[in-house]
């Protein structure tokens, strides 16, 4: 009953953390489309989550840096090292263009999966 409480806080800290987080999460699949974002994530893009959800990260980059975000995502599935970080411009649905500091790295399970962490 303990290992269950403690998975069910260690949830509870989790889902905290990833909804009041002040940097954007997203985490994409193997073709870098967004399948789960944050709420700082939303407010970054100036879109709803259900606007986001299944559309290529890439395509909230400015145009030059898309294939260098491809490239980040497809390193973080394929070497599975340590994350790769890169300073991205990114397009507000105002069609704002912002800087944000971005981080690729895998995830543990599903194996599939990246996450993203952009800092504005």
């Amino acid at each position: 009953m303990a290992v269950v409480v403690e998975h069910y806080i260690e949830g509870l800290a989790f889902r905290r953390a990833w909804q009041h987080s002040p940097l954007s999460l997203v985490i994409v699949d193997r073709q870098g489309r967004c399948v789960r974002a944050n709420p700082a994530f939303e407010r970054f893009v100036g879109m709803s989550m259900e606007a986001l959800l299944q559309r290529p990260l890439t395509s909230f980059v400015q145009p030059r840096d898309r294939n260098v975000l491809s490239a980040m995502i497809g390193h973080a599935l394929n070497q599975r090292d340590s994350p790769t970080r890169r300073e991205l411009g990114y397009l507000r649905l105002t069609g704002e263009l912002v800087s944000g500091g971005t981080s690729v790295s895998p995830l543990i399970e599903p194996e599939d999966q990246a996450v993203c962490v952009i800092r504005d």
